[in-house]
């Protein structure tokens, strides 16, 4: 809060010289007698007010003073900044303010933050139940140097230097060079113990299964019995481990002598040599190495196989499936290709497959297809692609139909336009749209039964067509010799508040022209804008103090012709008058209406 100064009465002096509303110095008769004694530093300030009791009255703060007539002063003091200008012999009176009384108001009501800074000292004076000897404490975490602290109870402290503790009960950490007491009997401490070189001597022996400290007697006892008569190479749990093969299942790797299954290779060392012994794949492959080459007799599914008679196919496979799987296979003879009334021709090109005596060729699957031939019939089937029937629904793509009759066509596009080459419609006929959505709304075109050849041009550009009992607006058309029975010619209307150049859209408008200053609507070159002969803007003075004026961008490109004063300038007489810019010729205007 800022330091404000005072004087012990009413001091006053007045204005040497006026003072502007943003001035921040001012020049009194008397410095002296205005701050009574009074040197506000930097940061302190010192209340006057200019013209009081006036409705001139100004609050400024005075600051940096030291002696001299002239003073530095802060502008606007409850007036948001806001100065007032002030004449040569104003009064200026040092003066008590609310805003004064405010800030004593809020010391009173307010918190220590409104005040200096306080010292554990200072606040130990007025502080009535502090009974301590020592300075007060308000840091959340505070640093208590060498404090004598009676009967306390500190939760999980963390206790860091020199000094001894002494408790009953002790929670928490405990580091540095700092000292716990445990009284003898009854005491209980939890956390951690940082020890460093130091040592823990004298425990009794602990109770057994209990979390009681241990001696390393106590230690090495156990591990002695632990031990016990063991060979001194499987005294150590990792020898014991090292003569499981490090195995954490051990027991599921050794096969009993009955009742257990055993997975994996096993490996043998030798050859059987009786009868039960188990055999190896060398062995067993020394027996079927020495089985006959050739084999001769009969193969049944019953009993071995001696011999296989009238093997007389070139491949190297036989087959005795009774439905049997022929992969890339060669049926029959050059005298016999044909297999069940199918004949089988060998390609020199390409492949034929033959159907005889009305015979047909059916698939396989969960719906067969029957080919079935009624006469001779060539046919070339393509390389790629489906079948299209002809009693049934397809879809056929990118076709060429040449010169067909389609009854009662419905043509439809999914994704693309459809394009269709001269339709030749019976006069009864007429084309449906059905649009974007399937619904029970399209466009139907019909012919009105004609009695001549009559032709209609679309033109060649995207556009809508216009019907003759719409209301539609037409945009840059031209009507020659029309016939217009009451018409409604709506003009477009645009208040302009600045200066103000005609685009193309403008055509037609209607512009008012408002500013406290003279602004121009200006006419372009037809470089910028070439508007067509006949091309009108309507301009008019709506209100405010400047007089519209009506000119070219580039006068000595444009020009433009008045009955004003100044002809290339003419300027609209009064508030509400009009005048029409009207062109006459390439780059050449006329202004009239209401101008001077």
């Amino acid at each position: 809060m800022t330091t404000r100064k005072y004087s012990s009465r009413a001091q006053q002096t007045t204005l040497s010289s006026g003072i502007s509303a943003v001035d921040t110095t001012m020049t009194v008769g008397s410095g002296a007698n205005l701050m009574g004694g009074r040197t506000p530093a930097v940061g302190e300030t010192y209340t006057v007010v200019i013209d009081p009791d006036t409705a001139l009255e100004e609050i400024v703060d005075v600051s940096n003073y030291s002696s001299g007539n002239t003073l530095t002063i802060a502008r606007g003091i409850e007036n948001s900044g806001t100065g007032v200008a002030h004449s040569a012999g104003a009064v200026i009176r040092h003066m008590v303010t609310g805003r004064d009384l405010r800030e004593a108001n809020d010391h009173i009501e307010g918190t220590l933050a409104g005040h200096a800074a306080t010292t554990s000292a200072q606040l130990r004076g007025v502080i009535s139940d502090e009974t301590g000897s020592g300075s007060l404490v308000f840091g959340t975490s505070p640093t208590i140097t060498s404090p004598s602290i009676t009967t306390p109870t500190i939760t999980s402290p963390t206790i860091t230097g020199t000094g001894t503790i002494t408790a009953t009960t002790f929670t928490g950490n405990l580091t540095g060079s700092a000292s716990l007491n445990l009284l003898k009997t009854g005491d209980t401490m939890s956390g951690a113990i940082a020890m460093g070189s130091n040592k823990i001597t004298g425990l009794g022996t602990p109770t057994a299964n209990t979390t009681d400290a241990a001696t390393t007697a106590y230690v090495d006892t156990a591990i002695s019995n632990l031990i016990a008569g063991a060979p001194s190479t499987l005294n150590t749990l990792d020898e014991i481990a090292a003569a499981l093969n490090d195995t954490a299942n051990f027991s599921d790797t050794v096969v009993l002598k009955s009742g257990s299954t055993m997975t994996g290779d096993l490996t043998l060392s030798g050859a059987p040599t009786v009868p039960l012994h188990a055999a190896t794949k060398a062995y067993a492959d020394s027996i079927v190495a020495t089985a006959p080459s050739n084999l001769t007799g009969v193969i049944t599914s019953v009993g071995a196989a001696t011999s296989i008679a009238s093997q007389t196919g070139t491949g190297t496979k036989f087959v005795v499936d009774t439905s049997p799987t022929l992969v890339t296979p060669v049926l029959g003879v050059a005298t016999a290709t044909s297999i069940n009334k199918v004949a089988v021709t060998a390609p020199a090109t390409s492949a034929t497959l033959t159907l005889a005596n009305n015979s047909s060729l059916i698939t396989s699957g969960g719906f067969s297809t029957t080919l079935t031939s009624t006469a001779t019939t060539a046919l070339t089937l393509p390389t790629t692609g489906t079948l299209a029937t002809l009693a049934g629904t397809e879809t056929l793509t990118n076709k060429t139909l040449t010169t067909p009759t389609i009854n009662g066509p419905t043509i439809t596009a999914t994704g693309q336009t459809p394009v269709i080459h001269g339709i030749l419609l019976p006069a009864t006929h007429t084309i449906i749209f059905e649009g974007t959505t399937d619904d029970a709304f399209e466009t139907t075109l019909t012919v009105t039964d004609p009695t001549a050849d009559r032709t209609i041009s679309l033109p060649d550009a995207t556009d809508t067509l216009v019907g003759k009992a719409t209301t539609d607006t037409l945009t840059n058309k031209t009507l020659t010799t029309p016939v217009i029975t009451n018409p409604k010619i709506t003009l477009t209307y645009s208040a302009k508040t600045a200066a103000y150049t005609a685009v193309s859209g403008d055509e037609g408008g209607v512009f008012s022209m408002n500013n406290a200053s003279s602004i121009q609507f200006n006419i372009p070159t037809d470089a910028t804008f070439n508007f067509a002969v006949g091309t009108q803007f309507n301009v008019f003075w709506l209100t405010g103090a400047g007089q519209p004026t009506i000119g070219a961008v580039t006068p000595g490109t444009t020009t433009v012709i008045s009955t004003g004063a100044t002809s290339a300038t003419p300027k609209l007489r009064v508030a509400n008058s009009m005048a029409t810019c009207l062109k006459i010729a390439a780059n050449s205007w006329i202004v009239i209406g209401d101008i001077s």
